[in-house]
């Protein structure tokens, strides 16, 4: 037998050892599962991969290399690696807790942050006032909150054009209509979930997940712009890989109990990471720019006057598969409610875009483009928005839905837009009159719509 004063150290680096072994195979086991359910989420399900994801895959697919080739210096990276895991797992059950006691809501996802509240200042655009408040309630929808007396529910559904980032609350068009509609008929609530560059791809994305969406009579849908933008950059495609992102910009914090792939996506840390990476590339992406957008909106001005020294391309581009993939994605969203039984009422898209503009109207136009170096000119938009408008209607006719002609009844003035699309508060006006005389011919439905509504929650 060995003297007891050696055999304890022995004894202790041994279990050293043992610990380093263990240590070793844990991670090595998360390093697999994090590299196989990245694998399987990108080529087996609707999820794709973003630059966070590959990286993280990267890593724990370098981890199992330097396992293999180099174990020693693998188990001392392993002991910090558990770790760094064991605390986060903390950090994130004590999030998760805190959070759902706080707000037991069914899922974990806003399209906007609730209760977001700022202020903007727009004075390099005409016809909207130069100082407004943009808002959101505890849902993260732009409007008031749920009420027990809610005869009827609309949900507002679209881009930055049902959006009106720059317009204040109440001037925005989906609270004018609200105000229109509650003057003849009290207890209707009008909700404004319009995000700023949104497809429809991302509007079913958004209605099929968001608890609220269901929780209305009537989606009111106003669509078509972004679309075309997109498919024109070449850029389409990509954005329907990456819709989820797009159209929830706000988790709450903890663990998702709303489970995406791949897993990593469930944690809060990941949103935290995914986010600060998000502002590095705005910043990169800033430094390359001669003008960000502002809360004055001189980057409408700015974009303005680019367009006015752009090259003008005047032959029409062959939009044939955008507008296929067009209609895919509004038979999504038009499917998803009927399965839940809410009226959808679509509206084409007005532009000031025309055939033979003045020359205060050409001045307005930022323009569509699928390179840097030129834009569409203004009589090749008008004709391209028209195909995509015209598509909405012949698509609501097969389909026997509504759809507001919204691009035939709002004059193309410099009193009714700021830019291309976005409307002044005059413009807004139009559109909230329009829509909510419209909106008349379909109260009935939607109201018992709401009548059912009401009766299941009792």
């Amino acid at each position: 037998m060995g003297a007891p004063h050696l055999q304890a150290p022995a004894a202790r680096v041994a279990r050293f050892a043992r610990v380093l072994r263990a240590c070793l195979y844990a991670v090595i086991g998360l390093a697999g599962i994090v590299v196989v359910d990245n694998l399987l989420a990108h080529f087996l399900t609707d999820y794709k991969l973003n630059n966070l994801d590959w990286a993280l895959a990267g890593f724990a697919g370098g981890f199992l290399l330097l396992a293999w080739l180099r174990r020693r210096a693998a188990e001392k990276l392993a002991v910090s690696l558990l770790a760094v895991f064991v605390t986060l797992m903390i950090l994130e059950i004590g999030l998760t807790i805190v959070s759902r006691v706080s707000n037991p809501r069914s899922f974990d996802w806003y399209g906007m942050p609730p209760n977001l509240r700022f202020e903007l200042t727009p004075t390099m655009i005409q016809g909207v006032a130069h100082e407004s408040t943009f808002s959101t309630n505890s849902t993260g929808i732009r409007g008031p909150e749920f009420s027990d007396d809610d005869r009827i529910r609309i949900l507002c559904v679209g881009g930055s054009t049902t959006e009106c980032l720059f317009l204040n609350d109440a001037k925005s068009w989906p609270a004018l209509v609200a105000g229109r509609m509650n003057e003849t008929s009290p207890g209707v609530w009008v909700g404004n979930s319009g995000r700023s560059g949104t497809i429809v791809e991302d509007h079913y994305t958004l209605v099929r997940y968001l608890p609220e969406a269901a929780q209305v009579d009537c989606w009111l849908v106003m669509c078509g712009i972004n679309d075309l933008g997109l498919t024109l950059q070449g850029k389409l495609q990509d954005r329907m890989d990456h819709t989820f992102e797009t159209a929830f910009t706000y988790r709450r914090p903890g663990i998702s109990l709303s489970p995406q792939f791949p897993l990593q996506r469930n944690l809060y840390t990941y949103q935290m990471c995914s986010g600060m990476w998000k502002k590095l590339r705005v910043m990169l992406d800033q430094m390359h720019r001669t003008v960000v957008q502002d809360p004055s909106a001189a980057w409408v001005k700015h974009y303005q006057e680019e367009a006015e020294l752009a090259t003008k391309e005047t032959v029409m581009p062959d939009v044939s598969a955008g507008l296929l993939a067009y209609e895919g994605s509004l038979k999504k969203l038009l499917e998803r409610g009927r399965e839940l039984d809410i009226k959808v009422i679509f509206m084409t898209q007005p532009t000031i875009w025309t055939e033979h503009p003045s020359p205060e109207t050409q001045a307005l136009m930022i323009g569509l483009g699928a390179k840097e170096s030129y834009i569409y000119s203004m009589a090749v938009s008008a004709r391209l928005m028209q195909a995509y408008n015209d598509q909405l209607l012949a698509f609501c006719r097969r389909e026997g839905v509504p759809c507001i002609d919204l691009a035939a009844m709002v004059p193309k003035t410099i009193e009714n837009f700021y830019d291309d699309c976005h409307y002044t508060e005059k413009g807004a006006e139009v559109v909230a009159e329009v829509v909510a005389n419209a909106m008349q011919a379909y109260m009935d439905r939607v109201a018992e719509i709401g009548a059912k509504r009401r009766e299941v929650k009792k």
